[in-house]
């Protein structure tokens, strides 16, 4: 009698929650297998023929053995990066499972590596620029526009056991690993609004990834989702707005490192490819200058109706999702540098044409409303304090 009663009371809890239910990210239902591999130990692919059959149909890939020729994976050791970088500041993670409310921390990057074996902490950066002339680019993104559209190259080193939140990237992103291993779960950006992301203005998911909470997160019930493993000299190409949550494991020296080139969709330009036939392997970081103020094009672009026009309205919406900190002023603003007839509306295709100055423009009036809204609140925190504490500053005086 009591086995049955214990069956029939498992079968009812079993039958409350759905498959996965406060289990690891991806265990609601198998994958839909490892995403598609390329081999590049002999050959990298082409510019024009990556582009058409992995950026614009926004494919994942992996390229196995991309890197393993440049001197990155041999060279940057960690005697050999706190000899050459060690006094260069960078910033931390102090946490090894990614918590975005935790405050990150800044220090050399020789006080890292004589701290990062022992404690729980890694680096989540930009690449140092003093680094950026030895990182190499792949002959794959060496014309048509991928290089002139770069926003930033970001580095990733631990000793491995680190997991990152289930997030989106507002960027193409080409991964690869150093050292060690990486195992992703990838979901196709068209999920992105069924499974309802729950921080949209930092683009990632408040979710338990080791247990998912899913009468938090239903509409990830049914969901597809891919498997990546990226190893030691491979890079994954992981398309713009795709959801993907990572797992780094410890390879060579107990090391796990990985740099990530992150750049702005763009439309190909075949004549780019045309003028320069015999492109090298790859070229060093230094021959290229990042462009990050492009950002405000690719949310501009986001908005983009069918009849190929950008809406005030919606851009409005758009900047209230992931800024909503930005006055509606400052909106107004920002799309008068591209509404030539002000009339509530903006060209995609304008937006092509302007000059990189516009958006430099247009990013410094944003950092400028930020850095005043910051102010801002400092100062309602002061006057907080001074109206709790009223005898503070007499006393000190």
């Amino acid at each position: 009698m009591f086995k049955f009663v214990s069956f029939l009371f498992l079968s009812h809890v079993s039958a409350a929650h759905p498959r996965g239910h406060l289990q690891t990210l991806g265990s609601h239902q198998p994958s839909e297998g490892h995403i598609d591999v390329l081999d590049g130990s002999n050959e990298l692919p082409r510019p024009r023929d990556f582009y058409y059959q992995y950026v614009l149909p926004q494919r994942p890939v992996v390229i196995r053995h991309a890197i393993m020729s440049t001197p990155p994976l041999t060279t940057w050791t960690d005697k050999y990066l706190s000899e050459q970088y060690g006094d260069v500041e960078i910033g931390i993670e102090t946490l090894k499972k990614e918590d975005r409310n935790q405050p990150g921390k800044v220090i050399t990057l020789r006080e890292f590596l004589q701290k990062y074996q022992s404690e729980e902490i890694y680096m989540v950066d930009s690449l140092p620029k003093q680094l950026q002339k030895e990182w190499m680019v792949p002959r794959f993104l060496l014309c048509g526009g991928y290089t002139e559209n770069i926003h930033t190259l970001y580095t990733w080193l631990s000793s491995g056991g680190t997991s990152s939140v289930l997030h989106v990237d507002m960027f193409e992103n080409l991964h690869c690993v150093v050292h060690g291993s990486k195992k992703f779960v990838i979901i196709d950006h068209q999920y992105l609004e069924s499974i309802r992301m729950d921080n949209k203005e930092s683009g990632y998911f408040e979710m338990d990834v080791d247990r998912v909470d899913l009468e938090k997160f239903p509409g990830l019930v049914g969901v597809p989702w891919y498997e990546a493993t990226v190893y030691r000299g491979d890079c994954l190409y992981l398309p713009f707005m795709w959801l993907h949550q990572v797992r780094s494991y410890a390879g060579d020296e107990n090391k796990n490192m990985a740099v990530n080139l992150w750049w702005h969709p763009f439309k190909f330009n075949e004549s780019d490819c045309i003028k320069r036939p015999n492109i090298p392997q790859f070229l060093s970081f230094d021959h290229f200058t990042p462009r990050p103020a492009l950002s405000i094009k690719t949310i501009l672009k986001q908005t983009a109706q069918t009849d190929g026009y950008i809406y005030l309205s919606d851009f409005k919406d758009l900047v209230k999702e992931r800024m909503s900190n930005l006055p509606e002023e400052v909106v107004n603003q920002l799309f008068q540098y591209v509404d030539v007839g002000n009339e509530g509306r903006a060209s995609a295709e304008y937006l092509d044409t302007l000059n990189y100055s516009v958006f430099e423009q247009m990013m410094q009036i944003v950092t400028e409303s930020e850095q005043n809204s910051m102010n801002d609140e400092n100062t309602d925190e002061t006057t907080d304090i001074d109206d709790e504490h009223p005898d503070t500053q007499k006393d000190e005086l």
